[in-house]
C-alpha cells in the first residue's frame, strides 16, 4: 500500500518539521482500519 498511496499524502509543514512522514501516516491508518471481509 505504501508505494501506491505515498504520493497522495500531503503533510502540513508543521508535521514535516516534527518529523512526521507520509509512510508513518499511512502505516497508522492501516493499523487502525479493519480489513474488509
Amino acid at each position: 500500500a505504501l508505494p501506491t498511496l505515498r504520493h497522495r499524502v500531503q503533510l502540513r509543514p508543521e508535521a514535516e518539521m516534527e518529523g512526521v512522514t507520509a509512510d508513518s501516516v499511512i502505516h497508522a491508518i492501516l493499523t487502525h482500519v479493519p480489513v474488509p471481509r
